[in-house]
Parts: structure tokens; C-alpha cells; sequence
């Protein structure tokens, strides 16, 4: 039987990860230290029962050489992430936590076959844009002075017109402009730890949002997940609408 840690197996993709390992016959170990901004009530029901939880986090170098051992396989899911201006806390648990968790892989020898390390959009800034002007273009990221004024087109880098949103080809250059997305860049930056970590792309930008759109639409509890992380960001007035059809 093969055998999978998920980290941040208790989040809504990592969760989802561990149910498909489940049903497609995997021995399931779940590492997840239930951030509290996250799971507000604790341990989540929908954590499987199939799979084995393990309460820690990976910046904790013995709870994580004991997740991996007995491992073939890692998703790698777990991250500290949204809006909270903690930035030492996205170095530790992004970076450090990641480098923490290859360095025990390599000086304890563990036979783990590949570490699937997942990424986020926050590499490439705003994403691309089609400029009118100047056709395909990579904007920074909008300035607080713009988003004060109530401005949030994402503008021509070149000339400062608005841009219209098309798919961010995997060429794109990295961009990582905030904390988070810095820490992302690093979970899997340079050639070689990208060959050691087995990424090779598998699916384009516009496929994979398209996957990932009708998988969102297909699960009722992923809707109330981003329903509930709305109101709360609209209580916090952070944004004023957001909603997936």
C-alpha cells in the first residue's frame, strides 16, 4: 500500500487531497497544527477518518521527522497565508518550515519518492494583462495609494492604461512584490531543488483554472467555505463583494 503525508492536510484543498488518497487506496497521514485564524472551532469534522491526524507543526523539526517516517509520497499543502501582516510568521512557516522539512528528508535518508510542493498566483504579482497598447504585459502590484482612491484596474506597466485580465502563462516572470509571495517563490526555487522535489508541469494555466473552477462549483462545502471567508473579509472591510456563481 502506498503511503502519503499530506501537511495542512485540515485546509480546503489539503483536505480534499487526503479524501482522494482515501478512496484511491492510500495509507493517509494528515500533519496539520489547526492555525486558529483558520479553524476558529478546532479540529474540523471533515478531516477524514480514514486517514491518521497528527496535531503539529512543521516548524517543529521532531513533529516533522516523525510525519515522514514510514513516507513514500508528500503534499506538501500546509503554509501560513491571507491578510494578517505577520511577516516573520510567513518566513517561518513557508520558507523555513519547507527547508526545514528537506533538510530532514536528506540527513535522515528517508526513501520519500517525490514532495509535491504547492504553489500560489501570489508568485507573479497581478497575473497578466493585455494592454491595448501594448499587448501581453506582467503589472506589479497595484500600489496602496491606487487602492485608496478606489481604483482596482491592474494597469499597463508601460503606459498606465488598464489591462484586461487574460490567462498567466507558466513562463511568466516571478514577481513575489509581497511577503507571501516571496515565500511561495522560495518553496520551490532553484533548479535544483525544483528536479528534487519531481515538478514538472503536467497541465497548462488556462486547463488547470478550468479544473479547478468546475471543482469549486461541484462541492457545496468549498462554496460555504469562501462564502463564510467573505463575510469576513467584508466585516473587516477588506472587500465589498466577492462571490463564486
Amino acid at each position: 500500500m502506498k503511503r502519503a503525508l499530506v501537511t495542512g492536510g485540515a485546509g480546503l484543498i489539503g483536505s480534499h487531497v487526503a479524501d482522494l488518497l482515501v478512496r484511491e487506496g492510500w495509507r493517509v497521514r494528515i500533519l496539520d497544527n489547526l492555525e486558529p485564524n483558520t479553524h476558529k472551532r478546532g479540529r474540523p469534522a471533515w478531516i477524514n477518518r480514514d486517514a491518521e491526524f497528527v496535531q503539529g507543526d512543521v516548524r517543529d523539526r521532531a513533529t516533522i521527522e516523525n510525519a515522514l517516517f514510514g513516507t513514500d509520497i508528500v503534499f506538501h499543502q500546509a503554509a501560513y497565508g491571507g491578510y494578517m501582516p505577520e511577516m516573520a510568521k510567513y518566513v517561518e512557516v513557508n520558507s523555513l518550515g519547507t527547508a526545514q522539512m528537506l533538510e530532514v528528508i536528506r540527513e535522515k535518508n528517508f526513501p520519500i519518492k517525490k514532495v509535491i510542493v504547492a504553489s500560489s498566483q501570489a508568485v507573479y504579482s497581478e497575473g497578466a494583462g493585455e494592454c491595448p497598447k501594448h499587448g501581453l504585459v506582467f503589472p506589479r502590484v497595484r500600489p496602496v495609494e491606487q487602492l485608496q482612491r478606489g481604483d482596482w484596474s491592474v494597469r499597463c506597466p508601460i503606459c498606465n492604461e488598464p489591462t484586461r485580465s487574460v490567462p498567466t502563462p507558466e513562463h511568466a516572470p516571478v514577481g513575489g512584490e509581497t511577503v507571501y509571495g516571496l515565500t511561495k517563490v522560495d518553496q520551490v526555487s532553484g533548479t535544483d531543488t525544483i528536479r528534487a522535489v519531481g515538478y514538472v508541469p503536467q497541465v497548462d494555466l488556462r486547463e488547470g483554472l478550468d479544473r479547478y473552477l468546475d471543482w469549486i462549483r461541484s462541492q457545496s462545502d468549498v462554496r460555504d467555505y469562501f462564502s463564510e471567508a467573505a463575510e469576513n473579509l467584508r466585516n473587516k472591510g477588506i472587500v465589498h463583494r466577492v462571490g463564486i456563481s
